[in-house]
């Protein structure tokens, strides 16, 4: 099975610019703001907070209205589908089982799948999203639930993901993992592991 994540490989979501505008707005610095995205947004990804209590604690945290913190409506005019990446995906599908991982909320999944995914959503066997797993990557439980759900050892799963934590968590649990920087990259690590990707 090869699983893709999301934010960062399937969707392209350049973060910095949503950064940038709640920074322009709170009058911080954009690593500040960051640090409170970060801070909360993996409580809200394991289905913990609502899009209204994390806009909420946002706003406080930078003095501005929960309004005004835009999580979904910034999303929908950054957010774009990695052509290139789904198309190989698509590719991929037709000789292994395919499937998402992603630390995601809600209500950015629901845009997502309607508006970026829908034309190759029938391709995932499994969507493993952490707020319905209620836990999130790089936490072992996540991938220990990926692993059970399924049914296969976990060398048999190879995981793509953006961020070097997940990807070490993975190959902690025993899935082989890679790490996407981007599509030349990815296509010489996929041959490493014998799998074709033309």
């Amino acid at each position: 099975m090869i699983i893709f994540d999301l934010g960062g490989v399937l969707i392209k979501v350049p973060s910095r610019l949503y950064y940038r505008q709640l920074s322009k707005a709170s009058r911080m610095p954009e690593d500040a703001v960051r640090g409170i995205i970060e801070r909360y947004s993996l409580e809200f990804d394991s289905g913990r907070m609502t899009l209204s209590g994390f806009e909420r604690r946002v706003g406080k945290a930078l003095g501005i209205a929960p309004g005004s913190v835009g999580w979904l409506s910034a999303f929908e005019s950054i957010a774009s589908l990695d052509t290139e990446v789904a198309k190989l995906a698509v590719m991929l599908s037709r000789s292994y089982r395919i499937s998402l991982l992603s630390n995601v909320e809600r209500w950015r999944y629901e845009y997502s799948k309607e508006h970026m995914l829908k034309g190759i959503m029938r391709i995932f066997e499994h969507e493993f999203l952490s707020y319905k797993i209620k836990s999130v990557k790089p936490e072992r439980a996540i991938y220990d639930y990926v692993i059970k759900k399924s049914g296969l050892r976990p060398g048999e799963i190879l995981f793509i993901d953006d961020l070097r934590p997940n990807v070490a968590a993975a190959r902690s649990a025993g899935m082989k993992s890679v790490q996407f920087k981007g599509m030349k990259a990815l296509r010489l690590e996929l041959k490493r592991f014998g799998i074709k990707t033309r």
